[in-house]
This record gives C-alpha cells, sequence and structure tokens, in this order.
C-alpha cells in the first residue's frame, strides 16, 4: 500500500507533512480533474503490471505538482 497526500490550495504544507510524511502533493486552485486523471492511470500502470513487478510511473499533470518541502523518497 502507498499513501500520499493532497494539499488544496491553501494548505499548511508543514502540518499536512506532520501528519502524513513526505509524500504531499498539492493543487493549485480547486479543479480536481487533473488529481483523478493522474490517479486513474497510476491504477492503470498498477492493474497491468506483473505481481512482484514495479509498475511504470505516471508523471503529475496539469495543477498537481510534488510538495518538494520534504525529500519525496
Amino acid at each position: 500500500m502507498s499513501f500520499r497526500s493532497l494539499g488544496v490550495e491553501g494548505y499548511d504544507s508543514k502540518v499536512l507533512h506532520d501528519l502524513s510524511g513526505p509524500k504531499v502533493m498539492k493543487l493549485t486552485g480547486t479543479d480536481f480533474s487533473s488529481f483523478f486523471n493522474w490517479v486513474s492511470k497510476s491504477m492503470r500502470s498498477v492493474s497491468q503490471s506483473s505481481p512482484h513487478e514495479k509498475p511504470e510511473s505516471v508523471d503529475l499533470e496539469g495543477n498537481v505538482t510534488v510538495d518538494r518541502s520534504t525529500d519525496w523518497d
């Protein structure tokens, strides 16, 4: 299982990182369509991979970026 958080414009980056760890994405504005497109493509990549095979990564798109306030390991 992999867990990531999504901060909506105006969120407190430190608080969200404290709650959820380093994997925080940020959304500019309030249009969630790019985020849900990314989730859909990511799940498709996972479902098409073989067991024990690392799925192909899918780049974030549109108004969703990585919050680089901490390391994204």
